[in-house]
């Protein structure tokens, strides 16, 4: 078993969201005839580095899931989506608590009420319709975050890259579905953090690459820089652990803590 694949074991599905600590250093080789576009890119918890080196790029991706410490108080939702009363309810019974404890609560919804499906067919992938219909892949996943987020009056913004999953071979080539799509939370306080709506709160694996930041980089010129890379997974060291759990959420989902002491809720 390849050391991926023992990664994704060791972080799979518990009863309740898997709370996460500690780190990961991925180092990965991009081979192309053209020169990939892939950048350097920081915020909080994620640094990706990348140099030209005996003719390949490299990229080094660097994770740290200390508590993000955001002291930002829950707000009144604004403004929702036909269909997500039961969501609204939930957010306003929380605007007492913490900002992040509502943005967990929207991705939880997310998970418990719309189907994640990458070959989601003659679909439009606006928020509005996978708000309707129920269904997305991860570009619609990340527009319904995005326009569920902006009820708490989040900005958040796409991202678009390569994460590597459980099952894909170390090395992959840069076409179709291969690219992932997932979002950049910025709050007040503590800056921009990523969030993967599909199942990562507060963070996202080492094994996550950005191509592009959508509103900083040219987004179809990285495309276009990147279609028909080979990008290879070289090492991958894994110091992420499962500390805790919140049991109100779901278990297909694992969240960065926000305070160093954990709590179990309920």
């Amino acid at each position: 078993m390849n050391t991926l694949c023992m990664l994704f074991l060791l972080m799979g599905n518990s009863p309740g969201a898997g709370i996460m600590v500690g780190g990961q250093r991925a180092h990965f080789v991009v081979r192309s005839q053209l020169e990939p576009a892939f950048p350097n890119y920081k915020n909080n918890g994620f640094t990706q580095q990348v140099r030209f080196h005996n003719g390949f790029l490299e990229v080094a991706v660097e994770v740290l899931n200390q508590p993000l410490n955001s002291q930002m108080r829950g707000r009144r939702a604004g403004q929702l989506p036909a269909g997500t009363a039961d969501l609204a309810r939930l957010l306003d019974e929380h605007v007492e608590g913490d900002l992040v404890d509502q943005v967990a609560i929207i991705f939880n919804w997310m998970r418990n009420h719309i189907n994640y499906a990458d070959d989601v067919k003659d679909q439009a992938q606006d928020a509005d319709t996978v708000l309707a219909m129920r269904s997305g892949n991860c570009v619609g996943f990340c527009n319904a975050a995005v326009s569920l987020l902006s009820s708490l009056d989040l900005q958040a913004r796409a991202v678009t890259g390569v994460a590597f999953k459980s099952d894909d071979s170390v090395k992959l080539e840069l076409k179709g579905q291969v690219l992932h799509r997932w979002i950049e939370v910025e709050y007040p306080d503590v800056g921009r953090v990523f969030c993967d709506p599909s199942g990562k709160i507060h963070f996202v694996e080492a094994t996550y690459v950005v191509l592009a930041v959508h509103q900083v980089h040219d987004l179809d010129l990285a495309v276009r820089s990147a279609e028909g890379a080979e990008i290879e997974l070289m090492s991958l060291h894994d110091g992420l652990r499962r500390v805790s759990h919140r049991s109100d959420l779901d278990g297909r989902l694992q969240m960065r803590p926000n305070q160093w002491v954990v709590p179990r809720r309920p």
